[in-house]
């Protein structure tokens, strides 16, 4: 690898250390997709996951099922290697994404 490109690699790392910084507590799970260097791919897979789940979980609420411990199995099972589930789920709530999913996931990983 030439210098300039080691260079300008350097300072992308460098820049998003900086930016890692001004990430505040309002954004948690972006913080999360960066510091576990998630692709953009790997997060519209996640974001797909949960929009399944979520689906799931409105049928199964249709049925009148109350006990959800099917979704955090597939959760899990389903979840990028490089991310903690009950990180990612705690990120995901304190951002406000797919909050009645993270809700009903983080009572299940309560009650294990």
């Amino acid at each position: 690898m030439d210098e300039e490109w080691r260079e300008r690699i350097e300072r992308l790392e460098f820049h998003q250390k900086l930016l890692m910084e001004l990430i505040d507590e309002r954004h948690p799970f972006y913080r999360l997709i960066i510091k576990r260097k998630i692709t953009e791919k790997e997060m519209s897979k996640l974001y797909s996951l949960c929009a399944v789940l979520e689906r799931k979980l409105a049928e199964e609420r249709k049925q009148g099922m109350v006990y959800h411990g099917e979704l955090l199995d597939e959760f899990i099972g389903e979840l990028n290697p490089k991310l903690n589930p009950e990180e990612t789920i705690m990120a995901l709530k304190k951002q406000g994404l797919y909050i009645d999913l993270v809700t009903v996931l983080q009572d299940r990983i309560r009650e294990r």
